[in-house]
């Protein structure tokens, strides 16, 4: 699929994959057929898995803050227990932008 996406010409500046693995298949899709990943075009993952931070990969990616929903999680779960609290809790946590090597500048 991504090397059909390559296969037209590329009239967008960047990508951003629902996932670092989808990022790293393209990004290994893109070295392939010779498009340079940040200086052709940009590419965003999101989960900051481990791999990604290696020095040849250095994908820039979107992290989930993964402490802060255990946590919430467990707070949720307690409530229910000791409470008998019933329904849905909607919560928005803030991801962060973990800057590396894969996205330019268009300015």
């Amino acid at each position: 699929m991504v090397k059909e996406l390559f296969a037209k010409p590329i009239d967008y500046t960047a990508i951003f994959a629902s996932t670092d693995s989808n990022a790293l298949g393209i990004l290994k899709a893109a070295d392939e057929l010779h498009i340079r990943i940040p200086g052709d075009l940009s590419l965003i993952g999101f989960d900051n898995i481990p791999s990604t931070a290696l020095p040849r990969i250095d994908l820039t990616t979107i992290e989930q803050p993964k402490k802060e929903m255990a946590v919430q999680a467990v707070d949720m779960l307690l409530d229910k227990i000791e409470k008998g609290t019933q329904g849905y809790v909607h919560q928005i946590l803030m991801p962060s932008l973990v800057q590396r090597g894969t996205c330019r500048s268009l300015t």
